[in-house]
């Protein structure tokens, strides 16, 4: 019998699939795939969907009603009645990401593994801090919490 096969999922508190969240896809499927593990069969962002409004949380989403009356609740099958009081199928939405993620994984994130291993590698046999100068790329696509330290370092001859 053949392995069982998986959503890789990502949640993110956004509403719309940026850039950035297929590079993180993509690291995480190329590491899940280089494991043998686990088969990948569907690569999906989950995200926060704008068109979602809040009922309120006497809202019966069965009868699509609001229970005013708190002695009616007694005669309302419980499980019709939102105790967390959001319904998180309608606040998120799904967006595949498969093709887009097993693309970027090929011609990027595979190669870019490779050079930070050999590169890690090269620090056992050598162990010099590197010296990259600050560019726009400490920026994008978040501020990198080194900025200061490296700019300081430019300074330095």
């Amino acid at each position: 019998v053949g392995k069982p096969e998986w959503t890789l999922l990502e949640v993110k508190s956004s509403t719309k699939p940026k850039e950035e969240h297929d590079h993180d896809l993509a690291l995480q499927y190329v590491i899940i795939k280089q494991s043998n593990n686990i088969k990948i069969k569907n690569i999906e962002l989950m995200l926060i969907n704008t068109d979602y409004i809040y009922m309120g949380p006497n809202y019966n989403k069965n009868t699509k009603k609001i229970v005013e009356d708190y002695n009616d609740i007694d005669n309302i099958n419980n499980d019709s009645i939102n105790k967390t009081n959001i319904d998180v199928t309608e606040l998120f939405y799904f967006v595949d990401r498969t093709e887009q993620v097993q693309i970027l994984a090929q011609s990027q994130i595979i190669s870019t593994l490779n050079e930070m291993r050999d590169f890690l590698a090269s620090l056992a046999q050598n162990p010099i801090e590197p010296r990259i100068e600050p560019s726009p790329h400490c920026f994008s696509p978040y501020p990198c919490p080194f900025f200061s330290y490296c700019s300081k370092l430019e300074s330095i001859p």
